[in-house]
């Protein structure tokens, strides 16, 4: 998706500087994967700027990753952050074949706030069981569509989280190619300073999902009033599935 490349590149100079939730999905994430678990090959896709690829290889001694993500500019800060790591960046997009038909076997396959972006999440699931071991491990984050909720209400339009898959269809589709091991539903409520400072944050970490779309100033307004009576300051709801899972047993 063009939007994408656009947005994440703009994001690129700033996205660490505003990437809390994702950051804090990360620690989340990476704390379900077994303490004994020891991967010597393995794939962060939609690895951004490179900051938690580098956690990755920090936690797993022996690791070699291959480091995928759409934006040119995230692959080339990520390029430069993991100079002198085991670790090959690649620009190039999940949803497509070609990125895949020269993927080595994978015994670890790691995405972080990543997949709710995917055209074809089962094309997707597909591609990755193809080249991940028997005994391999794969784990994900993705939003939910009931990420901004509130906001999308109060606005009176959907926002583009409004678009992303509904987490139990993420399951169902995800259960086609692989076993389930852990499957956890989160909501995550983030403070800002207020709705401009949300607004930015979207835009500094390339989650506008294309939508340029215009919010008045009375509607910043209104929206930021209501939202403060309800939580006492200004709280934007993130819905998210943390899933671990493995080839099924044979």
């Amino acid at each position: 998706m063009p939007f994408l490349i656009d947005d994440f590149d703009q994001a690129a100079e700033n996205y660490s500087e505003y990437a809390h939730v994702q950051k804090d999905v990360f620690d989340k994430l990476i704390s379900l994967v077994p303490a004994d678990f020891s991967p010597s090959m393995g794939l962060d896709l939609g690895c951004g700027d490179g900051r938690l690829s580098r956690k990755l290889l920090d936690k797993f001694s022996g690791l070699r990753l291959i480091a995928v993500d759409i934006s040119p500019r995230m692959v080339s800060m990520a390029r430069e952050y993991l100079r002198g790591y085991n670790a090959m960046c690649i620009c190039g997009d999940m949803d497509t074949l070609s990125l895949w038909q020269n993927m080595p076997n994978l015994d670890f396959v790691f995405s972080n706030a990543t997949l709710q972006w995917s055209v074809d999440l089962s094309s997707l699931f597909r591609h990755i069981r193809n080249v991940l071991v028997d005994d391999g491990l794969f784990a994900f984050s993705i939003f939910g569509p009931n990420t901004y909720r509130e906001l999308s209400l109060e606005l009176g339009f959907d926002l583009p989280a409004q678009g992303f898959s509904e987490l139990f269809d993420v399951k169902t589709g995800l259960k086609e190619f692989f076993e389930v091991v852990n499957f956890r539903k989160q909501v995550l409520k983030k403070e800002y300073a207020s709705f401009k400072d949300f607004l930015l944050t979207m835009r500094m970490t390339g989650a506008r999902g294309g939508n340029k779309r215009i919010i008045l100033p009375s509607q910043i307004r209104r929206v930021e009033d209501s939202i403060r009576r309800r939580y006492g300051s200004f709280l934007v709801c993130y819905e998210v599935g943390l899933f671990l899972a493995r080839p099924p047993r044979r």
